[in-house]
């Protein structure tokens, strides 16, 4: 396939981009949800990927914050360029406000896929993955588990909590990170019980000077 010239790359945002503004700067991008990108070497599931033009905003940083067709987001990661380098894919946290029309995690999902989630003294449904790979600080990072629910139900979880899934509890170890309009959110997990059989026992070890006096015995 030929390379874009300038013009068709133009023609092409022009069709299928939405309206884009980032630190002073407006142009226009293709957002996608859902998407696979690869960063440090690993392939991750980006909740948001948008695809701008290099010169409009390759010099985005982690952390700033863009309007799309205007909703808020967050960059989680430096763009990624493409090809001959005229665009970039960005990856995005939504912030506020509502998201352009596209795929949306629903209810019916929850029922189909999930399993009983208790939180304290209440009870509802999340999707339960298992080595997922999330953008945490702009870096690929692999979780044991992940926890998918209602920002309703899971979004004041902190740092440290525990709750239930299917039986199992699991420890918090990233405050929820919201997806699509909001509505929902990823918690980071981890199992929060030990298995006795993975436990070994360190008992009566005794620390000495170099002449055998007894320090400390542990």
């Amino acid at each position: 396939m030929a390379p874009l010239l300038i013009d068709d790359l133009d023609l092409f945002l022009e069709d299928f981009a939405v309206p884009v503004t980032a630190n002073g700067t407006s142009g226009s991008g293709i957002l996608d949800q859902n998407s696979e990108v690869v960063i440090g070497g690993e392939v991750v599931m980006i909740d948001y990927l948008l695809t701008v033009k290099t010169a409009e905003f390759g010099a985005l940083s982690y952390g700033d914050l863009i309007t799309v067709d205007g909703a808020s987001f967050r960059v989680e990661h430096e763009p990624l360029r493409d090809g001959d380098g005229r665009t970039a894919q960005v990856p995005l946290v939504w912030v506020s406000g509502t998201v352009p029309a596209g795929y949306s995690l629903t209810d019916d999902l929850l029922s189909d896929f999930g399993v009983t989630v208790t939180i304290g003294g209440t009870t509802g449904l999340g999707i339960l993955d298992k080595d997922s790979e999330i953008v945490l600080g702009g870096q690929a990072v692999k979780i044991a588990y992940t926890l998918t629910g209602l920002t309703s139900f899971v979004g004041s979880l902190e740092y440290g909590d525990t709750l239930s899934a299917d039986g199992v509890t699991y420890r918090v170890e990233h405050e929820p990170m919201r997806i699509d309009d909001g509505g929902y959110c990823k918690v980071p997990l981890m199992p929060a019980v030990v298995v006795a059989n993975y436990i070994t026992t360190l008992s009566s070890i005794q620390i000495t000077t170099l002449d055998g006096v007894p320090l400390v015995t542990l």
